[in-house]
This record gives C-alpha cells, structure tokens and sequence, in this order.
C-alpha cells in the first residue's frame, strides 16, 4: 500500500476550512525533485492529491511532469523542473509530488520569480 497525504500532512486537511476557494484557480500537482518512476508512482500521487483538492472545492490539473517517467531516483532537467514551479505559481494551490534534494536547485529561481498579482498561491509539501 502507497503512502497518503494524511500521512504526511502535519495536519488534517479533512477538517481545514477553507472560503476562498477559486474554481478558476485549481490545485497544480508539480514535479520539482524526483520524477516518478513509472505509471504506478504517478497514479499513487494523483489519486492521493485527489481529495485534497476535492475538500479545497478546486480542480486537480496535473503537470505534465508526472508522465514523463523516469528511473527510480532520477530528475528531470533543471530547465523543465523550473517550467513546472512556474506553472504551478500560477495556480492557487500547489502540491509537490515528491520532495527531495533536487527541490533545492529551484530554490533561488522560486524566490525571483514574480508572484501572480491575483494570488499567492498555497503551497502542499514535505521532505524527508
């Protein structure tokens, strides 16, 4: 059995009350460390944001990452990795596949890229 985000959520999101839910600004589900191994992993992180984003009342979009598999522990190149954060700023929500060491090559672009004038979007991550 796969891991879930009541596992690894410092906090239950089931009872979170959230008013400002934007349907126009859905959930972004990113890749900005490890890529998933293969369609099993990707279809683990998908099903588990899933309830996430249907508590927050918003749309999962998927990034486009999460099926361009790869070996278990490799990354995607620093250029599409950061194509990705940017994309997912767009969106109200933002939930990180998985973290791990190749999250920290994003760090300084992220703080340099201009936040969406509408909203700051809600990070969703962990690290291990």
């Amino acid at each position: 059995m796969g891991w879930s985000l009541y596992d690894i959520l410092p906090f239950d999101f089931r009872t979170l009350a959230i008013s400002t839910a934007d349907p126009e600004l859905p959930m972004y589900l990113c890749v900005p460390a490890y890529a998933p191994a293969g369609p099993e992993d990707a279809a683990v992180a998908i099903r588990n944001a899933r309830p996430l984003a249907e508590r927050l009342g918003v749309k999962l979009v998927v990034s486009p990452l999460m099926h361009r598999y790869l070996g278990r522990g490799q990354r995607h190149d620093l250029q599409a990795r950061l194509d990705d954060i940017h994309q997912a700023i767009q969106h109200r929500y933002v939930v990180a596949f998985r973290g791990g060491y190749g999250s920290i090559e994003l760090a300084e672009a992220l703080l340099q890229m201009p936040v969406p004038s509408d909203h700051k979007p809600v990070l969703f991550g962990y690290s291990d």
